[in-house]
Formats: structure tokens, C-alpha cells, sequence
């Protein structure tokens, strides 16, 4: 899989964000000193109510190692994934001056260079279950309801949103980080080993 797709779905697993919202995020929206990403409303799904606000993500430092391999294939775009037309080795179309196409995440497996194998399965994976797959992970490790709900920035009842305005930024980083040492575990072995470096395709 090209190296921009293959980070994005990394991206992707361990924030729990919508691929509309990594698709159109800029390099400004990233604070490297807070370790966080601020996702404008204009990015997020739309929603009638509660009122839009911009929303803050917890980076966590395998998240910002893979930010900064983002940064060595296309940094000095404004956007964090690089077209194709900026850099050639996706086989995705993307329209001009954005970013990845909305295609481009959801047909990972079916883009030239990710092509899954055999017939597409009810299973297969696909970028828009990986959100599935982070709620479900967090659940099973124990992180209660309320922290794991807004890991996800899932609306909340309008009667909650006009009462409660904690956004659990904290908790959330915990979360995340559990979250990120689950999955490092899984896929390297033992904590503490990072991520392999994708190297840019020419």
C-alpha cells in the first residue's frame, strides 16, 4: 500500500476520527508543544445540534511519529495528506487544491497498490469501521462511557451539551494512549517498540 494511504489508515486507528475529518486537516490545526489537533467545525460531520465547535484531539506520541512521517513526504502542502497530483503514488483521484479524495480512505484496499485480494467480504476492512473497531477497543479496556463517547466526538443529547460543557480532554489522552499501547502491542509485541518507518515510494 502506498506510504500516504498506508499512514493515513494508521491515523485513523489510533485517533478514532472520521476520514472527512484526517482528509481535509491542515498543518495548522496541529499543535506539536500541546500534542493536539484541532478539527475546525467546517471538518466535521455535519449536525444539526448541539452547536458545532471546534474539536480537540489528543495526540499521543505514536500518532505524532506518524505525523511527522506526513510531514517528510509532503510538509510544505497545507494539507496533512498530499494529493496525488502532489505526490504521485496513490493511483487515487483527488480533486484540485484538497487533499486526499473522500474515496481515497473507504478504497484503500480497492486503489491501485492496496488492491485486496479475492472478492470483497462483509469483514473486510475498511476505513470507515476503524471507528467501530477504536470504540469497541476502548471499551474492552475499560475506559468508562462518557470519556469513550467523546474519544469518538459523538453528539451528545442537546439537554447534556447545554449543561455539561467538560470536554474530558485528559481522559480522553489517557484513553488514547491505552488505546495506542494496545495496538502496538498487538501488531509489534512488547511495548515500547515503534511503529516501522514507511519510506516515500519515487
Amino acid at each position: 500500500m502506498a506510504p500516504v494511504l498506508s499512514l493515513a489508515l494508521r491515523i485513523l486507528l489510533l485517533t478514532g476520527v472520521r476520514s472527512g475529518e484526517l482528509r481535509r486537516a491542515e498543518w495548522n490545526e496541529i499543535d506539536w508543544d500541546e500534542k493536539t489537533w484541532t478539527i475546525p467545525p467546517a471538518h466535521q460531520k455535519r449536525s444539526p445540534s448541539p452547536p458545532r465547535v471546534p474539536w480537540v484531539v489528543p495526540l499521543t506520541e505514536p500518532v505524532l511519529r506518524l505525523f511527522r512521517e506526513l510531514e517528510e513526504i509532503g510538509g510544505a502542502l497545507p494539507y496533512l495528506l498530499p494529493s496525488p497530483g502532489q505526490v504521485k503514488e496513490t493511483g487515487c483521484v483527488a480533486k484540485s487544491g484538497e487533499g486526499l479524495a473522500p474515496t481515497s480512505h473507504g478504497g484503500a484496499l480497492r486503489c491501485p497498490g492496496g488492491r485486496a485480494e479475492g472478492p470483497r467480504r462483509s469483514g473486510a476492512a475498511q476505513a470507515a469501521r476503524l471507528r467501530r473497531t477504536v470504540r469497541t477497543g476502548l471499551a474492552r479496556l475499560g475506559v468508562r462511557h462518557e470519556a469513550a463517547e467523546r474519544c469518538l466526538n459523538h453528539a451528545v443529547q442537546e439537554m447534556e451539551a447545554a449543561c455539561s460543557t467538560h470536554d474530558y480532554l485528559d481522559e480522553r489522552r489517557e484513553a488514547l494512549e491505552r488505546w495506542a499501547a494496545h495496538v502496538e502491542a498487538v501488531v509489534h509485541g512488547p511495548p515500547g517498540k515503534a511503529m516501522p518507518k514507511l519510506r516515500a515510494v519515487r
